[in-house]
């Protein structure tokens, strides 16, 4: 009853809105679902890497914020999902979401600048900071255009969502690579390193075909030594003795 007292130019025009956001619903749900798969993932992996030495500012700087991407495309796929009146309603919190975005972007560079477990490359500042500020930006601008072009404003928000999801993947699968296939990688020159090498400050050799592992701090040797004679089965040299 409350449409029908609308003027018909905007009753028609709010029409033409939904209809054009109800076209997105297969393309949300594909990227909800996959963000929620993935969410559920990365708890898993965590709980299987959990005997790996705790780099909490390294994890607030790389892992977290995968979480949130996925979280964020999850978000914006049930906004998009609800049965709203206008489009005006949804593209407010989705350029909420994005503005949110950007600050959380800034705070992860200030994370990674401050964090000494791990020295950030160019490809980490591009996926961890670059990528998804442009992505969180592209949502937020997206809001204003809505009222007026719908049409590319859905577009732009789509976009940002699929970005989201591709970079929450490629961060998550450059931390497990990280954490476990470089575990096995012993450097076969002089001065090379893994980058598993890089954030846990340690060495591994081999000498006298024995596995040599030289620099992990404190209390998580024994750990390390153990998961990695499980992993390879073979003997550890630490501290002059075999």
């Amino acid at each position: 009853m409350r449409a029908a007292w609308l003027p018909l130019g905007i009753h028609e025009r709010l029409g033409d809105d939904m209809s054009e956001l109800a076209g997105w619903d297969s393309f949300y749900i594909i990227i909800g679902s996959a963000a929620g798969a993935l969410i559920g993932l990365q708890f898993v992996v965590m709980t299987l890497l959990a005997d790996r030495p705790p780099t909490l500012a390294a994890g607030a700087a790389f892992a977290t914020p995968t979480i949130v991407h996925f979280g964020a495309v999850l978000l914006l796929s049930a906004l998009l999902h609800a049965p709203w009146q206008r489009i005006t309603i949804a593209a407010a919190l989705w350029g909420l979401m994005g503005f949110s975005g950007v600050a959380y972007a800034v705070i992860v560079a200030r994370r990674m600048r401050v964090q000494t477990a791990y020295k950030p490359e160019f490809e980490d500042w591009v996926f961890h900071f670059l990528l998804p500020s442009a992505s969180y930006a592209i949502l937020a601008l997206s809001a204003f255009a809505a009222p007026s072009h719908t049409h590319e404003a859905l577009f732009g928000a789509g976009a940002a969502g699929l970005l989201l999801l591709f970079i929450g993947i490629h961060n998550a699968w450059d931390s497990v690579a990280t954490m476990c296939l470089s575990t096995n990688a012993i450097p076969t020159k002089r001065g090379a390193e893994t980058r598993l090498q890089k954030r846990t400050r340690c060495n591994i050799g081999v000498k006298d075909n024995v596995v040599v592992m030289t620099g992990v701090e404190g209390g998580h040797q024994t750990r390390w030594f153990a998961a990695f004679r499980q992993r390879t089965g073979r003997v550890f040299y630490r501290h002059g003795a075999y």
